[in-house]
């Protein structure tokens, strides 16, 4: 559970560090940077066996949108895109491989190639869903079309 924690706090400081330190710094007169934050496909669903790692990626979601309002993008002037893989074949995901042997996966290189596809098309902040068969933006309703009728 800490892992996701602290994974988060790490994803949460390099963020700002980019934005306060190293941009301001190194960014080249006219150009509009691009931070790339990794969530989860589990940042807009919920699966019941890891509650904590939901939320921790739920969490990297709201910092992008947080980060993208007029706001602040005034302020930095950087685009802030998050991604949101399916489940992607590394070590980590060993034990849920075993469980679940039918579930498809994405690689890692597959994954790298489909941020560039994102980079290409994205037009401003966004978040991204990458599935095995697809990649497309997220668009979130406003909260007056989340009442329950």
């Amino acid at each position: 559970m800490y892992r996701y924690v602290f994974s988060q706090m790490a994803v949460i400081r390099g963020t700002y560090l980019a934005l306060d330190k190293y941009l301001p710094k190194y960014k080249s007169p006219g150009e509009e940077p691009v931070i790339i934050n990794t969530a989860s496909i589990l940042g807009l669903e919920t699966w019941p066996s890891v509650p904590v790692y939901c939320a921790s990626k739920h969490g990297v979601i709201g910092l992008g949108k947080s980060l993208s309002l007029p706001e602040n993008y005034n302020k930095h002037r950087t685009k802030i895109i998050s991604i949101c893989p399916t489940m992607i074949k590394t070590a980590l995901s060993a034990r849920i491989r075993e469980m679940c042997p039918d579930m498809p996966y994405l690689t890692p290189d597959v994954v790298g190639k489909k941020v560039m596809d994102i980079l290409k098309e994205s037009k401003g902040c966004a978040t991204w869903v990458i599935d095995i068969d697809k990649t497309y933006e997220v668009e979130f309703p406003p909260k007056e079309a989340l009442e329950k009728k």
